[in-house]
């Protein structure tokens, strides 16, 4: 099933013997939360999902501050909880004071600190939650200290590039500096991987410029996003997040409650309907579906809906056009009423310049390479065509769009690629092909 959106889902106990049907119901990634599991653990799992034709990625915990293995229970207002005896939390990297909020679980839980003393924090509940095992906590009025990796970090990232992962997601990233630095550990590791930059920070947001030209992908991880700035500003967040993904040609994801409701129900709210909607007009690329597929009762139900939802908001959107070739490119489609547009990429940058503009045409990414191979999972409305050798002419490139054209009853076409053919140079040639041109 092809959707211009790409749908990302996150593996748990609701996907175990179903990633099979979860691909065929149009998710096309899968995230593995190094949160809750080691790299090293899951070399079966990866090699299953990459047989199916998923694309894996790998999430870094990264510096998210936890709580320990406690059992799952409700947290009522009112009631005191010591963070050290009760939570199970290290508050020595934390230097809070009476009247600091606590945030637990992405919102709920909110505690805040009444005593500080004998080298543990005192908080009462003000919103009661749920708590679990490892759950996420945030200090918003306090510092921490912590580093970007922890020794963890660094082995997950090993193991990744050993088992053949295919990406990566780097969490709480501040600057570009965090970027270079896993992109760096990964090289010397021996594979240099793609790299998601999930924005889920303050700090973030003001490097936003620099982060996203560091990086492979940008994350708007609203979860934690909206814990760091309130929940009121989020959207708004997303609109520059997405905004910058475009105007620095990097493919965007969306994640965090998007059919949260659907965790224990069949159906989305209206709500969740518009939030993907907008996301999808706001330029997303790309949709990661977490707790819903996780731990959700309905995984499958639940994938099916975003892909629907998803690809019926591409149906309203309009391109985001500019003063370019690549626009042109666009224009020259949707002028001649063609149904595809190829691009000739053997880095990808001539893609992404294309699939930025998101064009109601399906992109096919014509390349004998890997890391272009990994983008097209998740950059909007793209195909991804191997080619084993570069092409001689263009009667030899023309001949093999045909081939593609035919298979996907495709009338007219754009292709752009580079002259002179075969050197890994800028596509800078337009050309409009008929399936019936001789």
């Amino acid at each position: 099933m092809h959707s211009p959106i790409k749908v990302a889902v996150t593996y748990g106990p609701s996907l175990q013997n179903k990633l099979e049907e979860a691909f065929k119901s149009g998710a096309k990634l899968l995230r593995i939360n190094f949160s809750h599991t080691k790299a090293s653990d899951t070399e079966n799992i990866v090699k299953e999902a990459q047989e199916l034709g998923f694309v894996v990625f790998g999430d870094l915990q990264g510096p998210k501050i936890r709580i320990g293995e406690v059992e799952r229970k409700l947290l009522k207002k009112g009631v005191v909880v010591s963070l050290e005896k009760d939570l199970l939390f290290d508050t020595s990297i934390v230097s809070a004071q009476v009247g600091d909020k606590i945030i637990i679980a992405d919102g709920f839980p909110v505690l805040e600190v009444i005593e500080v003393s004998g080298g543990d924090i005192k908080a009462k509940v003000l919103e009661e939650g749920e708590i679990f095992s490892r759950a996420g906590i945030a200090f918003p009025d306090s510092h921490v200290k912590v580093h970007l990796l922890s020794k963890q970090d660094i082995e997950n990232i090993e193991a990744s590039v050993d088992i053949g992962y295919d990406l990566l997601a780097i969490s709480f990233v501040s600057n570009a500096a965090d970027v270079f630095t896993v992109r760096n550990l990964t090289s010397s590791f021996g594979r240099e991987l793609p790299l998601i930059a999930k924005i889920e920070r303050k700090i973030a947001l003001k490097n936003l410029e620099e982060i996203a030209a560091a990086s492979d992908i940008l994350m708007v991880a609203r979860g934690d996003l909206g814990v760091e700035i309130g929940e009121e500003n989020v959207p708004w967040a997303q609109k520059q997040i997405l905004k910058t993904a475009i105007k620095n040609n990097k493919p965007s994801m969306v994640a965090t409650q998007l059919l949260d409701s659907m965790v224990s129900r069949p159906a989305p709210s209206r709500a969740e309907v518009t939030d993907i909607t907008t996301a999808v007009t706001e330029g997303a690329d790309s949709l990661l579906l977490t707790k819903e597929t996780a731990l959700g009762q309905f995984p499958i139900e639940t994938i099916r809906t975003a892909v629907q939802i998803s690809s019926k908001a591409t149906e309203y959107s309009t391109p985001f056009l500019n003063e370019s070739l690549p626009s042109t490119v666009v224009e020259v489609a949707n002028y001649s009423n063609s149904e595809a547009i190829f691009v000739i990429t053997y880095t990808g940058t001539s893609l992404l310049l294309i699939s930025s503009l998101k064009p109601k045409q399906k992109i096919f990414a014509l390349s004998n390479s890997d890391r272009v191979e990994k983008l097209s999972a998740l950059t909007y409305n793209t195909i991804y065509t191997h080619i084993c050798s570069n092409f001689e002419n263009t009667e030899n490139l023309v001949k093999h769009c045909k081939k593609i054209m035919k298979e996907y009853n495709i009338k007219r076409a754009v292709i752009f690629f580079g002259l002179p053919l075969g050197k890994p140079i800028r596509a800078n040639t337009i050309s409009v092909i008929d399936i019936d041109d001789n």
